[in-house]
């Protein structure tokens, strides 16, 4: 019965912070001319590993939007106790109608082909997500710390719409960890999510979550690669076909089977 006591488990971690409505930023977030409208974030602040130190995060890019709609986009930031930016990285979707300098997703051949549905849950996202054109990663980045990167560290995460609030887009984030001028671990409380939100803050749609599903069959086609959990923010726009709670209980169901 192991395996029905981790879904227990992770069902009561996810449960520590529920969705909320997407942020309306009203920002050209990438400078390209074309506002972002909703958008979600995650952060948090520790203190900095030092000069030469390192902060480390496995990510992946998901959307609706496709190649032929608008350009959605993500941005992860490192910034200092001023707020001055330390290391940034972002993408956005390709689009055939507007430019970005952020760098581009192809979704043409994604890691992870679409649909993929995400249910609203307890201490997930407080609407059904679905993700039609699949997702990009998991990806790894390390930010290499200099020597002005002295106290309090912030690691900011942000998705956005590009434009219209009509297409799901999302970033999910596992696997934060820092690293002092050694290459050793420093601590780090909740870096894969494991105690669900503890020590991180959601702004807008998002939460801790154990898979991102197929569409029509319920398998878990995106899963944490570090732990059995990992967060994720979300806009809010397209759902996905209906049965999003029967989607949860077979996803659920298939987990337990392959422990």
């Amino acid at each position: 019965m192991r395996h029905r006591a981790d879904i227990l488990l992770i069902l009561a971690l996810c449960a520590a912070q529920a969705g909320a409505a997407p942020l309306n930023l009203a920002q050209d977030i990438d400078g390209n001319g074309v506002l972002e409208t909703d958008g979600s974030i995650l952060r948090r602040s520790f203190p900095s590993p030092g000069a030469g130190g390192a902060v480390s995060f496995r990510f992946a890019f998901l959307t609706a939007e496709g190649s032929g709609g608008l350009p959605d986009v993500f941005r992860v930031r490192l910034t200092d106790h001023a707020g001055g930016v330390l290391g940034e990285i972002n993408g956005h979707v390709r689009s055939p109608f507007f430019h970005s300098p952020f760098t581009l997703y192809d979704f043409a051949a994604p890691d992870v082909p679409g649909p993929l549905v995400l249910p609203a849950a307890p201490g997930g996202l407080g609407v059904n997500a679905r993700f039609n054109n699949g997702a990009i990663g998991w990806l790894e980045h390390t930010f290499t710390l200099g020597a002005g990167a002295t106290g309090t560290l912030r690691i900011e995460f942000l998705v956005a719409d590009a434009l219209d609030r009509s297409f799901d887009s999302a970033l999910a984030i596992d696997d934060v960890a820092l690293r002092d001028a050694s290459g050793a671990l420093t601590p780090l409380h909740n870096g894969g999510f494991e105690f669900g939100s503890d020590g991180w803050t959601f702004l807008g749609e998002g939460g801790v979550t154990f898979g991102v599903f197929d569409e029509f069959d319920g398998s878990i086609d995106l899963a944490a690669p570090e732990g059995k959990t990992f967060a994720i923010i979300a806009t809010a726009g397209e759902a996905p076909a209906p049965g999003g709670a029967a989607l949860l209980i077979v996803a659920l169901l298939r987990a337990g089977r392959r422990r």
